[in-house]
């Protein structure tokens, strides 16, 4: 029997195919369920797809959807091992799929196996009818599976906010108390300025044994020590803090002059534990912006899934915006904004029936107005989330034009933000140098001429200058990115 497993942790991966190798099944493997498409059609004779929910590229209930709609795929049962998406909602959302199995994380792992012995044992009899996707309930599932990601997408940005916030008050309070050493503990060493031990007690010794160190103590001296010196004697700078490793320790350490010695007196703490827990808590935050991540992009996956002639076109919107925030001088945590506003632009087109958005001829005035609408149901569909960036607004204002003539308010330059003005731009080049059903793509040099021809009219003129700068200059390109 082979089993394809879908996992973006690769931890997961090895888990579960070490646990079903053992059992003697035959497993490949897949990071996300873009992977997984190509790996169907690649390999013979999968029996079963065991897939997790939420993966980047694309996600479970989008692979499933791909799985149990195809003719070729449709009969092989699809099982959903997770531990984020564990709501009933979730699952009801996943048997109107057409899942075959909805596990959820933690489950032990005997009981895991017996589950997938009992429904391979059933593929081989005969008894396993798996479901597929009536046309009835596909509009249904479209909507049902939109809410889950946004009301999703919600409650990892509030997560990531709380973590992010409690990171913020431990190194507020962690330099705070930086700020008193001298009232709390002991110096343990000073040196002088050739860098030689002058002075050390008990605890220098202490901290060298428990490091597990057995050589004498000795001090490296930095190379700018002369420098170390100059600034505290000065009073340039009142004291220096730094972190020094001895073996597994991490110390923190606070280093002052003494003018009656001329010497550096050096304050230090035991930091080690604190230190891990930070890292832990990065790490959390680096988790759960992955998983942030992986949400945004199964959002877009949705929009370009009903819109398959500007499959890739958010993404190439998001990474011309980037390099053009960048390029203005923008700082990183404001292009980090811009970047998942680009990739959530066209949201809105959610709402908008698919035989507009794929119409190959001219639409006419009611139908574009409904395409106009997006830029409004975007922004209805984002302002409840808390990110730490305007991502609604920007995604509200990214078909204003700076002389009023852009949707959905026709708003003036001053009341543009600018993260807007550069996502509009960016939105226009990509659009007109991309192919369309009713026009072919324009060249680059033409698409260029058009924006330069309306800068400072339509176009803020310091964002249109830094996006021919990118493009001409430095070689900017629109990578081909791999649709479904």
């Amino acid at each position: 029997m082979k089993i394809l497993i879908v996992d973006d942790n690769k931890e997961n991966l090895y888990i579960l195919e070490t646990l079903l190798r053992g059992s003697g099944y035959d497993i490949t493997s897949a990071l996300n369920g873009a992977d997984a498409m190509e790996m169907l059609w690649n390999v013979n004779d999968v029996d079963m797809i065991i897939s997790d929910i939420l993966m980047p590229v694309m996600d479970g209930f989008q692979l499933c959807k791909k799985v149990k709609s195809n003719d070729n795929f449709k009969h092989i049962p699809v099982v959903f091992y997770t531990g984020t998406f564990t709501d009933n909602k979730d699952e009801e959302l996943a048997i109107k799929l057409g899942v075959d199995k909805y596990i959820r994380k933690p489950i032990r792992a005997d009981k895991l196996e017996s589950i997938i012995q009992e429904m391979l044992k059933s593929i081989d009899d005969g008894t396993l009818k798996t479901r597929e996707l009536s046309l009835e309930e596909d509009k249904m599932v479209y909507t049902l599976y939109n809410e889950r990601l946004v009301e999703k997408l919600e409650h990892k940005v509030l997560e990531l906010e709380n973590e992010t916030i409690e990171r913020k008050e431990a190194e507020e309070r962690t330099k705070y108390l930086a700020t008193f050493p001298q009232l709390t503990i002991n110096p343990i060493l000073e040196i002088n300025q050739s860098g030689e031990i002058v002075f050390h007690n008990n605890a220098a010794s202490n901290i060298l044994e428990k490091s597990g160190l057995k050589e004498n103590l000795h001090i490296y001296v930095p190379e700018n020590i002369n420098e170390i010196f100059y600034d505290l004697k000065s009073g340039k700078k009142a004291s220096l803090c730094c972190d020094v490793k001895i073996g597994d320790l991490i110390l923190e350490e606070n280093i002052h002059y003494v003018s009656t010695f001329n010497v550096l007196r050096i304050y230090t703490r035991d930091i080690t534990e604190r230190k891990q827990s930070e890292q832990q808590i990065k790490l959390g935050i680096e988790k759960l912006k992955l998983t942030v991540d992986g949400v945004i992009n199964a959002l877009t996956l949705t929009v370009e899934y009903r819109d398959p002639y500007t499959a890739g076109h958010q993404q190439r919107v998001s990474n011309l915006a980037c390099v053009i925030a960048r390029e203005i001088g923008l700082p990183k945590d404001q292009v980090e904004g811009i970047r998942i506003a680009g990739v959530l632009h066209d949201i809105g087109k959610m709402h908008i029936p698919t035989e507009i958005l794929s119409r190959p001829g001219k639409l006419n005035e009611n139908e574009f107005n409904i395409v106009k609408s997006h830029a409004q149901a975007g922004y209805d569909i984002l302002k409840g989330l808390e990110f730490p960036w305007p991502i609604a607004d920007i995604v509200h204002q990214h078909h204003e034009k700076i002389d009023g003539s852009g949707y959905p308010f026709g708003l003036p330059s001053g009341d543009i933000i600018i993260e807007a003005r550069i996502l509009c731009v960016a939105d226009v080049v990509e659009a007109m140098a991309s192919h369309r059903p009713y026009r072919p793509s324009l060249s680059m040099d033409k698409t260029l001429k058009e924006i330069s021809e309306n800068k400072g009219v339509c176009y803020d003129r310091e964002v249109v200058d830094a996006c021919m700068k990118v493009i001409k200059e430095k070689k900017f390109v629109f990578e081909q990115l791999r649709s479904f």
